[in-house]
């Protein structure tokens, strides 16, 4: 047995440093397949600290292919897996929240630990996720929003997806996947699937240089705000972490169960986000709305979850929303 997988099994942390190693061994494409399902499994484990995020997280992001663009854009993406198989919140959320003015830069990927991922349901919205870095710019000034496909940012990370894919579990890769913005996003909503991730990534952001970083976690497990009861939210500037819980009525929105939001894949989630953005479904919008005040208080432009609710409700109800959608599927095209 290997030294690093007896010490994941005897429960000890890691360095920042053996963290990153590891990762390179996980990610280099040889290398035995047992092994590193092992190691993945180990490390779920024992939970992932904040250091091992770190160090992790700093050697994938070394050998990516950055989008050059200013930093000062939000991204709003999760770590997946909470189980829920809800219409992909977090994507709409991003689109709303770039009909408000503010620019995104969303990284995700197809569908790992979940049934629909956020490039799953974009092809279906239109966004041609073939673009290349020109073209992801030509997004994000014409349409204030575009998305990172992780393989084309990250390719050696395919070395592991088959391992992921069959495991059908949370990894530290759902951990790391947020903090891996190409842009360097440094103002990122982050919507985490398990309650233990939400301090150590929170850290591991600001770590990465984050001014401010928001984790979310719904009392339900949803890696979104919830409606069906309380919130936590980590939040991450300044040098500190602070946690605080919003409930559905602090935004001015029904409670909602979480079940209500489950579709049976991504055409049936793009269907739904065209229905909200169309005025539709009252309540699938409001979990949007809850989520878009978030976003838009993470990246400054609010002061307020009500001020938030409203502004991204008026964006929704003048069709800015859906001409947003329209403007980067015909800017996606090149």
């Amino acid at each position: 047995m290997s030294p690093d997988l007896t010490q994941l099994i005897d429960r000890k942390d890691l360095t920042s440093e053996a963290a990153g190693q590891l990762i390179r061994d996980l990610i280099t494409p040889a290398g035995d397949p047992v092994w590193k399902g092992a190691i993945l499994g180990a490390w779920a484990c024992k939970g992932e600290t904040a250091e091992e995020l770190t160090g992790a997280a700093r050697v994938i992001l070394s050998k990516g292919l950055p989008l050059d663009c200013d930093s000062s854009v939000l991204d709003t993406c999760g770590t997946g897996g909470d189980g829920w198989k809800t219409f992909n919140i977090s994507t709409a959320t991003a689109i709303v929240v770039a009909a408000c003015g503010v620019p995104v830069v969303k990284h995700g990927n197809r569908g790992v630990s979940s049934a629909s991922g956020s490039a799953d349901v974009l092809t279906r919205l239109g966004i041609n996720l073939d673009a290349g870095p020109v073209h992801q710019r030509e997004c994000l000034e014409r349409a204030r929003v575009t998305f990172c496909l992780a393989p084309r940012h990250y390719p050696l990370m395919a070395a592991v997806l088959p391992i992921r894919k069959s495991m059908g579990t949370r990894t530290i890769f759902n951990a790391i996947g947020p903090l891996l913005n190409p842009a360097r996003a440094r103002r990122q909503l982050l919507g985490v699937g398990r309650a233990g991730w939400l301090r150590p990534i929170a850290q591991a952001a600001m770590n990465l240089g984050n001014e401010r970083t928001v984790c979310v976690h719904g009392s339900d497990g949803l890696d979104e705000i919830t409606l069906s009861g309380p919130s936590t939210l980590i939040i991450a500037e300044n040098g500190t972490l602070r946690e605080i819980s919003v409930t559905p009525e602090e935004f001015g929105l029904p409670t909602v169960a979480t079940h209500e939001f489950a579709v049976d894949g991504p055409e049936a989630s793009a269907q739904l986000i065209r229905t909200v953005f169309a005025g539709g479904n009252d309540r699938a919008a409001s979990i949007v709305l809850a989520n878009a005040s978030v976003a838009l208080w993470t990246a400054g432009a609010t002061n307020t979850w009500v001020e938030g609710v409203d502004r991204a409700r008026r964006a929704l109800a003048s069709g800015d929303v859906l001409r947003t959608l329209e403007a980067w599927a015909a800017a996606s095209q090149g």
